[in-house]
């Protein structure tokens, strides 16, 4: 595409597109059989030296011709010029309920009437399948492939986009124009300033894999894919190589009339009517003081007629957005330069995957119904505002059996059932949450449980030996339940074995604090044993491939697997180890 050697089999659907050593090299015809080669190099166009922009004036708006053109930027514009389907058929099919509507009530209008109604139903009812048409015919699908070097460009223009969103505010400028004088307080001031919106994204009619930031200009989008900037104005789409794109940054100070973003430098102030020696005008009664700010200017231009000229309100963003354009250049060209690899057949997505909605919109609408009972919306309602929705859904059942019984109609019958079945959806959905509310209460009890018990376990180490642990007093000391209690202790236990087994032996030392442990918080020997089985397992993984970190040591852990040390040191008898 944008870079030399770059060649691609673009075909009715779509084309993939590998950016990488020797240019593009990979591609896939659809629709055909799969074919795999390297187009023949384009003769590198050379770039231009850098010519300085005007400094004060400028071309007015960015208008350019392609610097490239190739089969997939034809096939971009013929999808950009494609006229949709799905207007026509919401048309149709609101023409017809609107003339059923009229005819409703006219006399010996019957056989009008059905006609209208039919095409009314089709014209909305075809909507899913006009809709897969409009993708079948108007969105063309591009999948990027990146190697290492290809990556280099997707990461640097990542970094570039990155820079523009650390400014608050970005303008493309026109040109600045001089007012009045500078040594009396005069300055420069933007003239045909209009705001530039980031986003991401392409066109509806593009599809990609790829990240692709976009300058929202006024009528314009300017969109840097990996292997070209692209510019969509209406129907009308332009191509510029990244090789053929003259940089420049600086920073500028400009009269602000208007808002100073919070991240611009203000580096001083003026009047808006200045006598010659700075002060301010008091023929004027309106004078005020303008502040003076420094922007950053990030100058893009080319030979193919692209001027456009930024205002970045945090300075510093312009010199670091250049830089990392600058980068996606030296990418550029390392792709150019370095050699293509060796040819390895690579495993393809297929673009054509995009089967008929047969049971599309009977899927839509079930999916549509199940997400309205289960009242996830509800979460996007101010809290003060879901007492009253549960209310009025509560409310729907009775009013709807008080029309039942006070009419007694087919349409009283159907909104009964409707209301009993959001009701009956209304008290699932308040069980689920009740279910969920509880379940969240007693695992929040539960650790707080097993926090007390396990600071419990290390004060009763820290007063005394361990021989004179005891579960009952643990369990009374920290208000825990035995199986809180079992769960700390095995955690303690599988603590002390991995700290044991960092040399690779547990000692008989070492063994009898596990088994003194066991004891005095009654875990189940077979338990024990699983615990000491798994803290081997994962020394032995270890060794092998050493985890990065594991659970943090509190202090009151460290303490006490200290005190345990020191217990298993001391010598056998009274407040010793037995």
């Amino acid at each position: 595409m944008g870079v030399r050697g770059a060649g691609v089999s673009v075909g009715p659907r779509g084309a993939y597109v590998h950016v990488g050593a020797g240019g593009v090299r990979y591609s896939q015809r659809i629709g055909a059989a799969t074919r795999q080669g390297r187009s023949r190099p384009a003769v590198p166009r050379p770039v231009p030296a850098p010519v300085m922009a005007p400094a004060v004036e400028h071309a007015p708006a960015i208008e350019f011709e392609d610097s490239t053109s190739d089969a997939l930027l034809d096939q971009i514009r013929r999808k950009a010029r494609a006229q949709p389907l799905m207007p026509l058929a919401i048309g149709i099919g609101v023409v017809g309920l609107i003339a059923y509507g009229c005819l409703w009530s006219a006399v010996n209008a019957e056989p009008a009437r059905s006609i209208a109604l039919v095409v009314g139903v089709l014209g909305l009812g075809s909507l899913p399948w006009v809709s897969w048409l409009d993708r079948r015919r108007c969105q063309l699908l591009i999948h990027y492939q990146l190697d290492p070097l290809g990556t280099r460009v997707q990461d640097a223009l990542d970094r570039l986009f990155g820079e523009f969103a650390q400014a608050r505010a970005i303008w493309t400028v026109q040109n600045e124009q001089l007012v009045g004088d500078l040594k009396s307080g005069g300055g420069l001031v933007a003239v045909g300033r209009r705001p530039v919106h980031l986003g991401t994204g392409t066109p509806s009619f593009l599809a990609t894999n790829a990240r692709v930031g976009v300058l929202k200009l006024d009528d314009a989008a300017l969109s840097f894919f990996p292997d070209r900037v692209l510019l969509f104005r209406g129907r009308d789409v332009h191509g510029l190589r990244y090789a053929d794109l003259m940089i420049e940054s600086g920073t500028i100070d400009i009269l602000e009339e208007g808002s100073v973003p919070h991240d611009a430098h203000v580096v001083g102030t003026t009047w808006r009517f200045a006598r010659k020696d700075g002060g301010p005008d008091l023929r004027f009664n309106n004078n005020r003081q303008i502040p003076i700010a420094r922007y950053g200017t990030l100058n893009l231009w080319s030979d193919a007629g692209l001027q456009l000229r930024l205002h970045l309100s945090a300075e510093g963003s312009a010199a670091a957005a250049a830089r990392s354009l600058r980068e996606v250049q030296d990418a550029v060209r390392r792709i150019e330069a370095r050699p293509a690899g060796p040819e390895r057949l690579e495993a393809l997505p297929s673009l054509d995957h995009d089967p008929p909605p047969l049971l599309a919109p009977i899927r839509g609408a079930v999916r549509g119904l199940f997400a309205f009972l289960s009242f996830r919306w509800l979460t996007g309602l101010p809290e003060w505002s879901a007492p009253a929705v549960w209310g009025v859904l509560a409310a729907l059942a009775p009013a709807a059996l008080i029309v039942r019984f006070a009419r007694g109609s087919l349409a009283g019958d159907l909104a009964l059932g409707a209301a009993l079945a959001v009701t009956a959806a209304c008290v699932a959905r308040l069980a689920i949450d009740h279910t969920r509310r509880v379940r969240e209460r007693k695992a929040l009890a539960s650790a707080a449980a097993q926090a007390r018990f396990r600071a419990a376990v290390a004060l009763e180490i820290k007063r005394g030996p361990l021989d004179d642990l005891r579960l009952a007093d643990l369990l009374a000391a920290s208000n825990a339940s035995r199986s809180d209690a079992h769960t700390v202790g095995e955690e303690i236990l599988a603590d002390l074995a991995a700290r044991f087994l960092r040399d690779g032996v547990i000692t008989p030392q070492e063994q009898a604090i596990l088994d003194t442990l066991t004891r005095a918080l009654e875990i189940d020997p077979g338990r024990a044993q699983s615990v000491l089985s798994r803290a081997r397992a994962a020394r032995d993984q270890a060794a092998v491939a050493p985890p990065p970190g594991g659970r943090a040591t509190t202090d009151d852990e460290a303490r006490m697997l200290e005190r345990l040390k020191a217990w298993a040191q001391s010598p056998p008898g009274r407040g010793g180890r037995s």
